[in-house]
């Protein structure tokens, strides 16, 4: 079995322990690797709600649940199904359930498949110590109850775990940015386990961090520091530790057109944000630290080189064709020390522009 629980299993042909069945993609239940040896469920989803069905006829659907999770090993979250009216007259109430638990991502933390144990185990904590309720109703408004006084979201606390340092929903939403700011770094490179967790564990002490500062402990801030530094190289994970981008290479193309913000996520952007992307990241970037003028006397110069070469009289104004405009802020605005020193070395005087399209001369 692999170690990543969310890549399925089907090298060998397994069968449904009850019906006999092949066990497929699209008829069986992936489960814990400590409940399987396979990763799969011994049992197809059709013979799992069979099994579900005999436990309801006896004891009602909701006991049977909770029966069913413990016999099949799937995380008991009555929660999951606070927004289903009809449960109790549903189609399938077993894979309805699970159907649930998958879509609000809670029979997964990260790529670890949860059981039984990662859920409500205690019976008298759905049902009341003397077994009183028959539904899920009390248990999941005492739930919601909890939730709603807890900071941050249900996502972010499931990432990001709980904390005695996170008091405030504020405090997850910044781990979030601290997280996504480190990662940004890495964009078209596809990060391992490790490195996530990685970065996980840098976000986490990066709040930290922060909060050390602002109480002036300076002492604990440095080891954090240090701590940081040292878990980023350790993954070679630091700016200095970038290696260069191998420009051959179609992961490397990628990389560097991600970062010039020619492509995001993996793919091309569309012909307008393509040219807004080139306007902002190439074009509109200072890249001579002289004036325009220093162009224009040179445009002049050629010209009347080859004007002379011509046996053609010299001009003293640039033709309209040849002038450039600085639409694009590529020229320094103002005249440095230098060029005005220069200027005056070579007797320049700014440049006479002629707006006629005429070459200023006769043929």
């Amino acid at each position: 079995m692999s170690n990543n629980e969310s890549e399925r299993n089907f090298s060998t042909t397994e069968y449904c322990h009850c019906c006999g069945a092949e066990l497929t993609e699209d008829n069986c239940r992936q489960v814990s690797a400590s409940f399987s040896v396979n990763g799969l469920s011994h049992l197809c989803i059709s013979c799992e709600q069979d099994f579900y069905e005999k436990l309801a006829h006896t004891e009602g659907r909701y006991i049977a649940l909770f029966h069913a999770c413990a016999a099949l090993n799937v995380p008991c979250k009555p929660i999951v199904l606070e927004d289903v009216k009809d449960f109790d007259t549903c189609k399938d109430p077993w894979i309805t359930y699970i159907n649930c638990l998958s879509e609000k991502k809670e029979d997964r933390k990260g790529r670890k498949i949860l059981t039984f144990f990662d859920g409500v185990t205690n019976m008298r904590e759905i049902f009341g110590k003397d077994l009183t309720e028959k539904d899920f109703v009390k248990h999941i408004v005492n739930e919601r109850a909890k939730l709603s006084k807890l900071p941050g979201t249900p996502e972010q606390r499931a990432k990001w775990g709980t904390n005695p340092d996170w008091k405030t929903s504020e405090d997850y939403d910044e781990l979030d940015r601290l997280y996504e700011a480190r990662e940004s770094s890495f964009k078209g490179q596809t990060l391992t386990l490790q490195q996530e967790n990685a970065l996980m564990n840098v976000a986490k002490w990066s709040l930290k961090l922060d909060k050390l500062i602002e109480k002036g402990n300076f002492t604990g801030a440095k080891t954090l520091t240090d701590m940081i530094d040292k878990t980023l190289a350790a993954e070679s994970m630091r700016k200095k530790d970038e290696k260069p981008v191998e420009h051959f290479r179609p992961d490397a193309w990628v990389v560097a057109l991600e970062r010039a913000g020619l492509m995001a996520d993996g793919k091309f952007l569309n012909l307008a944000d393509t040219i807004a992307a080139i306007d902002k990241n190439l074009l509109r970037k200072r890249k001579y630290n002289y004036t325009l003028d220093v162009l224009d006397q040179s445009m002049l110069k050629m010209y009347n080189c080859v004007r002379q070469n011509a046996d053609l009289a010299a001009v003293y104004e640039l033709p309209a064709e040849l002038t450039v405009d600085d639409e694009l802020g590529e020229f320094s605005s103002e005249e440095t020390d230098d060029e005005k020193k220069r200027k005056k070395y070579a007797n320049l005087t700014p440049i006479r522009k002629n707006d006629s399209n005429s070459d200023g001369g006769e043929e």
